[in-house]
């Protein structure tokens, strides 16, 4: 939770006062290949990419299920842990006033906008296909960073992934505890008229975190788990009836 709220953070401040709709989005999407690259480095454990992981192991095995289910609540529980503690930090040391504080509202009027705009059923379903797609790349990233050896290797393959869901405005749950958090903590304790009112306890979650969750937990199964599953099982079903001196990939 601290390390995804720290790029989403860091991408408020690398898309400061930069004009260029496009320029800005890459600058942005470069601040949270840094908190992404953190979190796989360090091996911690983000509710996205354990929407991916798991769901393959489920699929081999169901004897861990509920143990499995208990590690999914606690990686969530503790994601959201992680990005209040991390904005209340933030927030304590004045470090997302001005401009920052300026711009925070911005980014959360736009995650808002199907509340705002239209407050629809249709709305909400906007926002967790947004989360599906959005941890289809995520997911992607996990399952290619899995795949590395090296400290290179995992950056690398996690890259390209991760600019294209912040590039696509993809919704991301936990990265949205962090954007949500900083801006509620500078309302609560600075008072800040960057906010706008539309931002609160009740739409942050009903209208963004509660469906953005929904719609990156069915992206991270349906689009990465069950798709990798059935392409890789398919291959090593073909390899095994492929006659020895034929297998070109054994001693790669």
């Amino acid at each position: 939770g601290i390390f995804v709220s720290t790029g989403a953070f860091l991408s408020i401040i690398m898309g400061l006062q930069v004009e260029a709709y496009g320029l800005a989005t890459v600058l942005k999407s470069l601040a949270f290949v840094m908190g992404f690259n953190m979190i796989t480095q360090s091996g911690a454990a983000l509710f996205t990419s354990t929407s991916v992981i798991l769901p393959i192991g489920l699929m081999k095995t169901r004897k861990y299920i509920l143990k499995t289910l208990l590690y999914w609540s606690i990686v969530y529980i503790f994601n959201l842990v992680g990005a209040i503690g991390f904005s209340l930090c933030v927030s304590t040391a004045q470090m997302a006033n001005g401009i920052i504080g300026e711009e925070v509202g911005k980014v959360l009027d736009a995650k808002l906008v199907e509340y705002i705009e239209r407050r629809t059923v249709g709305g909400w379903f906007a926002v967790v296909m947004s989360g599906a797609l959005a941890n289809f790349f995520v997911g992607t990233a996990a399952f290619f960073a899995t795949m590395g050896r090296t400290v290179t290797d995992k950056f690398f393959g996690l890259l390209v992934p991760v600019m294209t869901f912040v590039l696509i405005g993809g919704q991301h749950a936990p990265a949205n505890m962090g954007y949500f958090f900083i801006g509620l903590m500078e309302r609560w304790l600075h008072n800040s008229t960057a906010i706008s009112d539309n931002v609160n306890l009740y739409t942050t979650f009903i209208w963004n975190i509660i469906p953005s969750s929904i719609g990156n937990f069915i992206g991270g199964i349906i689009l990465v788990s069950i798709y990798n599953v059935m392409v890789f099982s398919g291959i090593s079903l073909k390899k095994e009836q492929v006659k020895d001196d034929q297998q070109p990939f054994e001693k790669v």
